[in-house]
């Protein structure tokens, strides 16, 4: 199956619209790239029940349906959380960078990761940077999410890139795990522990900042949950 994402692919000069055919949507997740950082995310996921994966990083496949540039999506239950993530997409001979949301179902996600993954939509921003723009500054770029408290807009992630795995890391790890090309292939890159704890919200703001090139890529969304029953 394949989906077409259209993104605003933003240089230091120019802004050009992309066409990217996704076939593939890997997650990866516990990227972190020290041991503390890993262990402080776990022990933030074993705090609701969440137990720990067999390996890191822990890397799951997804639909490509899951992934919309949408700015609202629809989800079951009201446990669910997002994400901040930083994604990379493929086109032609680039490594092409946004920032994403890997929306989850935290409760069932103490049951079955998989499913936890797959019953929610993943979000990413629809503008983009080339990789090469920023590769000499990769570290210094900073991810950030909100979320809504009572009505309030509430800090929930901020941590410099420099804590999870590179880009080149990231791919080299997919790679040797699914043996084959990424051409098609939409990664996120996992996240980074919240500075509350986990928590549900109606709204979820997420940012990549550039500090050096002073620009940013920032989206949000909002979260409308159902019953499974009436």
């Amino acid at each position: 199956m394949e989906k077409i994402l259209y993104l605003d692919l933003k240089t230091k000069n120019s802004t050009e619209r992309i066409k990217i055919p996704v076939r593939r949507v890997i997650l990866a997740g516990l990227s972190g790239r020290n041991e503390e950082e890993i262990e402080r995310h776990l022990k933030e996921l074993k705090s609701i029940g969440i137990p720990p994966p067999e390996k890191t990083p822990m890397l799951m496949r997804v639909s490509v349906d899951s992934v919309t540039t949408g700015n609202s999506i629809e989800v079951q239950g009201e446990k669910t959380s997002g994400e901040v993530e930083y994604v990379c997409l493929f086109k032609e001979d680039k490594i092409i960078i946004t920032v994403g949301s890997d929306q989850s179902d935290f409760e069932l996600e103490k049951f079955s990761a998989k499913r936890a993954k797959q019953i929610a939509p993943k979000v990413i921003c629809p503008q983009a940077w080339d990789y090469s723009e920023i590769v000499d500054h990769w570290d210094d770029l900073i991810l950030r999410s909100w979320i809504d408290i009572e009505g309030n807009k509430v800090l929930y992630q901020e941590e410099a890139l420099s804590a999870i795995l590179s880009p080149e890391e990231l791919v080299e790890v997919v790679k040797e795990r699914i043996g084959s090309s990424l051409e098609n292939t939409v990664i996120f890159s996992g996240t980074v522990p919240t500075g509350i704890g986990v928590k549900p919200t109606t709204k979820f703001w997420m940012e990549l900042d550039d500090p050096v090139l002073r620009r940013n890529l920032a989206h949000s969304y909002s979260i409308d949950s159902f019953p499974g029953y009436y």
